[in-house]
């Protein structure tokens, strides 16, 4: 056991088990602020800390091992804050040595840390002696800054003391802007708030320079527009604007900043329409240049239509494009087959035909129900020939507009994407002049690409001209499915037959 002691790459291996995983925090998928995690997540995050804690106070051989795990990750600064508290009664006359062991004391803990997830409350003040702690850190070469992710809730207007936290070596940031609950609109507070949004993302830029990874959430009240100096974050990778969805939209001041980024490799925002009184005006002055390492793209078009998200992907000059993802759209059912037709021709076909793996198109129609008057296979012809696509995904007007899709149909996109390994097509079948669905899909073609492509994990199809009951094919199991849009919400399954071998 002494010599297990003396040995310090054990000790370390062992807490290392400990450690939270790193995809728990670094580009963080989930909602702005979020719950509580289920109970067992909670007992098992309760254990893990307190055996960690066990550690810590075992002897001086484990304590850095343990400290260095159990710092790593904190939910909040309370922790930090609580060790500068506890070092109040040390400021008294009756301890004029203990000074420097406490400075020396918090630049230890500080520098375990790497990230700082942050939820449960608004970024206030930090205690100057907190501060002057950090500037400590600073300047000691010994104890270089390790934080490299963080999640920050920043009031507008408010203090920005979290500012002094950032270091070189921050690489992911989640801020979430907010107005404060006391906050009430006054006459020049909307320029005030700006310049206040603006300074602080111009200020976070010169202290975080090799930042690759970018989320921010705002609230009503703070427009996208604010975000220009995104484009001090000259190395970023990975850029996510899409909360709220609801608002009014303005991302169009921000196109030209985003499309100058040389890194940026994903994007997620939303998509603005042209103005009313330029109906042939684009969405996209990008450049001949624009995105030109782009590798992932999603839009969300709730405010826009798909002949705007058509004009967008004309402004993307990356050959590296692979993921595209366009939520939302809304298309006049009259325009729909042309649209659709240019869209997948300009968009794909003709741009990304060599790099696109992921297709996920929504379109939601607007006007009286139309039937398309040629299959919709026609209208998809330029995208049989992105031959190198995995993942397709379409759900296509399912309550305005009416197309015929036929088995023979079907089996033509299926030969058209060897490497797919997910299909989901979300449509009204047009009927035939008896009533019946017009393309006789039937689940017959689902037992017939399960056994034909071995890839195939997960097919969804529309199975008769009720758009609500789709057919479903998911690890060698077929099934008839409730929802109308399976693509991007939940479904609830009905009948589950199995009609290949397991």
């Amino acid at each position: 056991m002494a010599s297990a002691i003396l040995t310090q790459d054990v000790l370390y291996a062992i807490c290392e088990h400990l450690a939270l995983p790193d995809q728990s925090w670094y580009e963080y998928e989930g909602p702005s602020v979020p719950g509580r995690a289920r109970s067992t997540q909670e007992q098992a995050e309760v254990v893990r800390r307190r055996t960690l804690a066990s550690c810590v106070r075992v002897c001086r051989a484990f304590f850095e091992p343990a400290a260095s795990v159990l710092w790593r990750h904190l939910d909040d600064l309370d922790p930090v804050l609580a060790l500068d508290a506890s070092s109040d009664d040390a400021h008294a006359p009756e301890h004029p040595h203990s000074l420097t062991d406490i400075r020396r004391r918090r630049l230890r803990y500080l520098s375990y840390i790497q990230a700082i997830h942050r939820p449960g409350g608004p970024s206030g003040g930090i205690p100057s002696s907190l501060l002057a702690a950090r500037t400590g850190i600073e300047k000691d070469t010994m104890s270089s800054p390790r934080l490299t992710k963080l999640r920050w809730i920043q009031e507008v207007p408010g203090h920005t003391d979290l500012l002094t936290l950032f270091s070189p070596s921050l690489r992911s940031l989640h801020i979430i802007f907010r107005h404060p609950r006391s906050w009430r609109r006054a006459p020049d507070q909307a320029s005030m708030d700006k310049a206040f949004v603006e300074d602080l993302l111009v200020r976070a830029a010169a202290r975080a320079p090799y930042l690759t990874y970018l989320r921010i959430t705002r609230t009503s009240g703070i427009p996208e527009s604010w975000l220009v100096p995104v484009r001090r974050f000259s190395r970023v990778e990975s850029v996510d604007l899409l909360e709220p969805a609801y608002d009014a939209v303005s991302t169009s001041a921000l196109m030209q900043p985003l499309a100058a980024l040389e890194h940026l490799r994903t994007l997620k925002m939303r998509l603005q329409p042209p103005p009313r009184t330029c109906p042939g005006s684009g969405v996209a002055p990008c450049g001949p240049r624009g995105f030109s390492a782009l590798r992932e793209l999603q839009l969300n078009g709730k405010f826009a239509g798909l002949q705007d998200a058509t004009e967008f992907l004309r402004g993307v000059a990356s050959p590296h494009l692979r993921s595209l993802r366009i939520e939302d759209c809304e298309c006049g059912s009259d325009d729909f087959a042309e649209a659709l037709l240019e869209f997948c021709t300009v968009a794909l076909q003709a741009k990304f035909a060599t790099s696109l793996e992921v297709v996920a198109l929504s379109v939601y129609g607007i006007g009286a129900p139309v039937t398309l008057e040629r299959p919709l296979v026609e209208y998809l012809h330029p995208l049989l020939q992105v031959r190198g696509l995995r993942d397709v995904r379409l759900s296509l007007a399912p309550k305005a507009v009416f197309m015929a899709v036929s088995e023979t149909d079907v089996r033509a996109m299926a030969d058209a994407w060897p490497l797919l390994k997910r299909l989901r097509l979300d449509c009204a079948l047009a009927k035939s002049e008896g009533g019946a669905p017009g393309g006789g899909l039937s689940r017959r073609v689902l037992e017939w690409m399960v056994q034909t492509y071995p890839l195939l994990e997960d097919v969804q199809l529309p199975v008769d001209g009720d758009s609500e009951v789709i057919a479903s094919a998911s690890e060698d199991r077929l099934g008839a499915y409730v929802g109308s849009h399976p693509m991007f919400g939940y479904v609830e399954p009905v009948l589950c037959p199995c009609l290949c071998s397991a």
